[in-house]
């Protein structure tokens, strides 16, 4: 578990370094004007994000100040077949966004948010349900091509709290401080 956790934040901090360093502003249109504040902000946004293993919808609003919100409901299952053993996990989240820097298109921003999640792990002789509450802190870049200005693809990296209710499960199942890295994708109306 830790070598994936390192692995994911090596992988997403090369992305989002060489996304966040690029000047995009020089592989943008020359005479395009507009930065990305003009065309997103104050636009509701649908899309797909992921935080593997789940993955989900998303709602995405950047208000005219560069403050977005975002609310997220992720779902994730998989099953062991000669183990028996099947688990589930649905996640409902909102986030808060801040614009720190912006081009022409592309912005960085920084962010918070917090989840509730429910995890169900069973077995031929019995279920166990379980609740936990998260919270994490983020860094993500959204970048548009000049073609496609309403359709925005995000990148994200960031570290994750997540407490469950332990008391039926064992202590591996318990998380605490983890690495993430997300993907999403969002067309702004």
């Amino acid at each position: 578990m830790k070598i994936y956790c390192f692995m994911t934040l090596l992988i997403f901090t090369t992305i989002a370094c060489f996304i966040g360093l690029t000047p995009f502003d020089t592989f943008a249109d020359e005479h395009a004007s507009e930065k990305v504040s003009d065309v997103k902000n104050g636009k509701f946004g649908i899309g797909f994000h992921t935080d593997l293993p789940l993955n989900g919808i998303s709602a995405k609003y950047w208000t005219a100040t560069g403050v977005g919100f975002q609310g997220l409901i992720f779902r994730a299952g998989f099953s062991v077949p000669s183990e028996d053993i099947s688990a589930s996990i649905s996640t409902l989240g909102g986030r808060f966004l801040y614009t720190v820097q912006e081009k022409a298109r592309s912005r960085f921003y920084l962010g918070g948010g917090a989840n509730y999640t429910l995890m169900n792990v069973g077995d031929s002789e019995e279920d166990v349900n379980n609740v936990g509450l998260g919270l994490e802190g983020f860094g993500g870049v959204e970048y548009s091509f000049s073609e496609h200005p309403n359709l925005g693809f995000a990148f994200e990296i960031g570290i994750k709290f997540i407490r469950f209710n332990a008391d039926e499960f064992d202590e591996a199942l318990d998380l605490h401080l983890t690495t993430s890295g997300t993907v999403g994708i969002h067309y702004y109306f």
